[in-house]
């Protein structure tokens, strides 16, 4: 836990989540990945997952772009910010279970938008469980014995 705080806590991401909540269309925010994890290195950029309140237009210079462009002026550091609606499951798996929550305007959107994406996952596990599987094995027997 401390790890996630002191993610929390950077100035880096004191401004994303600043720049975050001057947007309105922002429901709910994720930080996930170096920064969430307490690792970032002086390159790393942000990941951050979002919800929206508002329709997402899948155009550039959209509400997306918008909000990436106003994210890394604020921070001055690149930004990875993807719609959290349309990730794929295994990905929100990962964001939920080790990311940071930036963001909530919208208790309810969030806990249903964490329910749904979370039974998306355990509905399709048994299939990536066996995708892994079958994956290790191609990979071992390419790999021949020793």
């Amino acid at each position: 836990m401390e790890t996630k705080q002191a993610a929390v806590d950077s100035e880096i991401v004191r401004a994303a989540r600043d720049a975050l909540l001057s947007e309105e269309r922002v429901a709910v925010a994720y930080l996930f990945g170096s920064f969430a994890r307490g690792s970032a290195g002086s390159k790393s950029d942000l990941d951050i997952a979002v919800l929206l309140n508002v329709p997402i237009e899948k155009r550039l210079g959209g509400p997306l772009d918008e909000l990436r462009d106003a994210v890394e002026r604020s921070c001055r550091r690149p930004c990875d910010l993807i719609d959290a609606r349309s990730a794929p499951a295994d990905l929100v798996h990962r964001i939920l279970r080790d990311g940071v929550l930036l963001v909530e305007r919208d208790r309810s959107a969030r806990i249903a938008f964490e329910v749904a994406k979370r039974n998306e996952y355990f509905d399709l596990l048994p299939y990536l469980r066996e995708y892994r599987r079958a994956r290790k094995a191609t990979r071992d027997w390419r790999d021949g014995p020793d």
